[in-house]
């Protein structure tokens, strides 16, 4: 199927009603993308103790929606494994959903219980707590949603790393409905009560999408390698709700320092290219 068949078909899928659940009692190699040099690593928080930084990319799942399954960017699974030198193909298990929208919370727990399964040495959850907050009903409903996202990653007894909650009001209305977009209000209030969840977790770390969203929407300037500076609204695709794939191989090397700032991980462990 086209890109152009592609979108046109999720944008059907988004006016047919149907986006989210309402709760009730989804050649050359090359250069590498360049990122603010990492600080050297602190020793790691107690909650850290468990996990050698050394294995943390040694055996990975990745769980989360239409951003980690590849609509407008490669899939965050082929990245990281192709990232990783010299690995087997079942290092990587890739169990994000392109339609997760349709079904989160039944989606979200068949995701995790693929991630158990797969014994991983880290999750990463980019975006998988997006549809389980951009929810039809009100804030109370919306916040319940959430707790039941939360609850399913609380079953990985594995280092994690979980995107908070983005704001996505600029998105185009056919991808992302007015009535499942949260306030600004209650995108403050869900993304504290990820940052607790987290604190109160071992061998969590939240990914600030909320942040990274916001400098997206913007022409700042970012820089992609040495000399190589865009706009950091370049880095959305046209819908304004996906990464493309520069805005994707970005997002990754922010996830990679952060990883090694907040826990002290090898910096050469993994490696993204630059599409």
């Amino acid at each position: 199927m086209s890109r152009a068949a592609l979108v046109a078909a999720m944008i059907a899928i988004g006016c047919g009603g149907t986006a989210a659940p309402a709760p009730t009692a989804p050649a050359p190699a090359p250069a590498p993308i360049a990122a603010a040099a990492p600080a050297p690593p602190t020793a790691a928080p107690d909650r850290w103790r468990d996990v050698d930084p050394a294995r943390l990319w040694q055996r990975v799942a990745v769980v989360g929606a239409s951003v980690s399954a590849g609509f407008a960017a490669p899939r965050v699974a082929d990245r990281v494994r192709g990232s990783l030198a010299a690995i087997d193909d079942d290092v990587v298990l890739d169990a994000a959903n392109l339609l997760m929208f349709r079904d989160p919370w039944g989606d979200g727990a068949r995701q995790v219980d693929a991630a158990i399964g797969h014994h991983a040495s880290l999750v990463l959850a980019i975006d998988f707590l997006f549809w389980y907050a951009y929810q039809p009903g009100d804030a109370a409903a919306r916040a319940a949603s959430l707790e039941r996202g939360l609850a399913e990653l609380a079953r990985l007894d594995v280092p994690l790393a979980v995107g908070d909650v983005p704001d996505m009001r600029q998105a185009d209305p056919r991808m992302l409905p007015a009535a499942v977009v949260p306030s600004p209000a209650e995108l403050d209030a869900l993304n504290s009560r990820v940052r607790a969840w987290a604190a109160a977790r071992p061998r969590t770390a939240v990914l600030p999408l909320h942040a990274w969203s916001a400098r997206l929407a913007t022409d700042e300037p970012v820089e992609l390698a040495p000399g190589d500076t865009v706009a950091a609204r370049r880095l959305l695709f046209v819908d304004g709700l996906h990464v493309n794939p520069l805005g994707l191989g970005w997002m990754l090397v922010q996830i990679d320092v952060q990883l090694e700032r907040e826990l002290g991980v090898p910096i050469d462990a993994v490696t993204f290219a630059r599409p």
